[in-house]
């Protein structure tokens, strides 16, 4: 069965975000290049695809879901993404410590 081309968008921005997180697991904490590198990069990966993808589904898809009766997805996937939120304004203000949180912490949920 063929994707639509508007789930074929949502799959390869999934997929950057999973490569976006892999990153920041990887990353050497104490290498302040590095990290502050990973910083902008998350930013500008979240300017440019990930704020307007979660914004797409929040309107878009998730009512779709709450309609057919997935409320819990619907929840952790708002949660989720205000989670995501709040650490990108975190990295945007170079705050280091958000990125070892996203570092440790960050496991993206949209694959399950």
């Amino acid at each position: 069965m063929k994707r639509s081309k508007g789930l074929v968008r949502l799959a390869r921005e999934h997929h950057t975000a999973l490569v976006l997180a892999k990153r920041a697991q990887r990353i050497d904490l104490k290498n302040v290049v590095a990290v502050h590198e990973y910083m902008a990069a998350a930013v500008d990966n979240f300017d440019r695809e990930l704020g307007s993808h979660f914004q797409f589904e929040e309107d878009r898809l998730l009512p779709l879901m709450m309609k057919a009766g997935e409320a819990a997805r619907v929840q952790r996937t708002v949660a989720d993404h205000e989670e995501l939120r709040q650490l990108i304004d975190r990295l945007r203000s170079q705050t280091y410590k958000a990125c070892a949180v996203l570092a440790m912490s960050w496991r993206p949920t949209f694959a399950s």
